[in-house]
């Protein structure tokens, strides 16, 4: 699953490290799996605690869209309220966080382009949520 944090016109994106194997060195939205017998909004809670030292109440989550292929489902949740400053807290998934506008997402490679849509409605949803 994935998140979708927004703040004056700026989404939150991930840059995976080039040792990651699944799409090493592109861009995402932080997030990660489900464990077994773990709600996707508890799911995605732990991961940005994890991943961005962020902590995020389950009232300030919302399903934003699902991304379905073959063999996979991902998750798209618009994060409204969290407390902390994100961080890179999970160096060996990411060597770089950045604020990026609608009008950066061209020039970058992301891990799924079929997400790209998704996380262009992070910035009509989430806009200035923060």
């Amino acid at each position: 699953m994935g998140a979708l944090l927004a703040v004056r016109g700026r989404l939150l994106l991930v840059h995976r490290s080039p040792t990651r194997a699944w799409a090493p060195s592109s861009w995402d939205v932080p997030g990660g799996h489900v464990e077994p017998g773990e709600l996707e909004t508890h799911a995605l809670i732990r991961e940005l605690r994890e991943e961005l030292a962020i902590e995020v109440d389950p009232g300030h989550v919302s399903l934003t869209a699902r991304l379905r292929g073959p063999n996979f489902e991902m998750a798209y949740f618009l994060v409204s309220s969290w407390r902390g400053e994100p961080c890179n807290a999970a160096q060996e998934e990411h060597d770089e966080l950045a604020w990026v506008t609608e009008g950066q997402l061209d020039g970058l490679v992301f891990a799924d382009p079929a997400a790209l849509d998704i996380i262009r409605r992070g910035f009509s949803e989430g806009g200035a949520s923060k």
